[in-house]
């Protein structure tokens, strides 16, 4: 006979079940998503009421892309399992997915609470917070995480990402500045800088540093676009810069032409004053000064 082996008040004596479950538990934690989707779908129909086996369940789905059915197992897994902050995790993280906020947020909070203010649990509920929430109040939940675990390079990403979102480059700068000195290779950072450095009018630093996150499959679509957007505006504003030379150039010009008009008008002007009042001779004396003068220029 095997162990009896309690699972959140659920007894198992089947030693079929219990090496389900360890074989399950191994692929989760190896990424073999749809080997877990396979084991733990016989878990579920072997006990259906068990919290747990819902959640393993619902953490292949959602790696095999099955978001629906996902969040259907993640609600049946806080269900049968409602004092579990992993099942709250779940549900949360799944919610998340399919946009439902409201419901991510409220799981998230449950699943903080009910962990004890796990870091991890709640790095991924700030790293969340500071992508959908508004700035302010995602900050309340950044600074948490990052009293909580100050060397995760994610938690200072995400206050970056808030001051970002709320325009204070400067402190901006420092806290992904923080995120980078931690984990050089961490995406989020790297992409929040980038949009920084773009916000701010960097776009050669900007495209460099997309040219960095190329090589990385979750940040190169991101990568093409900076680097895409970043040749625009050079090229655009070399386009402006040859414009505002052009116009100076040729505006300085224009003047240099009207001014070099004045004096033959102003002359022609006087000879028909001169010849109006009948004074032939000085206009005459003007015509030949207005001639010799249109001479020497040429």
């Amino acid at each position: 006979m095997c162990e009896r082996v309690a699972l959140l008040g659920f007894q198992m004596t089947s030693p079929d079940l219990e090496r389900l479950s360890e074989q399950a538990c191994d692929a989760l934690n190896e990424g073999d998503y749809p080997r877990a989707l396979a084991l733990t779908d016989q878990l579920v129909q072997a006990c259906p009421t068990n919290g747990e086996f819902r959640c393993w369940r619902a953490w292949a789905l959602l790696r095999t892309g099955s978001v629906a059915e996902a969040l259907q197992d993640a609600q049946g897994s806080v269900e049968h399992a409602p004092g579990w902050y992993e099942a709250h995790y779940v549900l949360a993280v799944t919610a998340a997915h399919v946009e439902k906020n409201q419901l991510a947020q409220s799981s998230f909070e449950k699943a903080v609470e009910l962990s004890g203010r796990r870091p991890e649990i709640l790095e991924e509920f700030a790293v969340w917070m500071s992508l959908v929430r508004s700035p302010r109040v995602a900050e309340e939940v950044v600074m948490e995480a990052i009293k909580v675990g100050s060397e995760s390079p994610r938690c200072w990403a995400a206050l970056g990402q808030v001051r970002l979102c709320e325009h204070r480059h400067a402190e901006a700068e420092s806290s992904l500045k923080r995120a980078l000195e931690l984990d050089p290779n961490c995406t989020m950072a790297q992409v929040a800088m980038t949009e920084l450095l773009m916000a701010t009018g960097q776009e050669p630093r900007a495209a460099a540093l997309a040219a960095v996150m190329s090589d990385s499959p979750e940040a190169e679509s991101f990568a093409k676009q900076v680097q895409e957007a970043a040749r625009e505006r050079e090229s655009r504003k070399k386009l402006f810069e040859r414009e505002e030379v052009v116009n100076e150039v040729f505006g300085r010009d224009r003047w240099k032409a009207r001014l070099a008009l004045l004096p033959p008008v102003v002359m022609i002007c006087a000879i028909i004053l001169l010849l109006v009042s009948g004074l032939y001779l000085m206009a005459a004396g003007l015509a030949v000064a207005l001639a010799l003068w249109w001479w020497a220029d040429r």
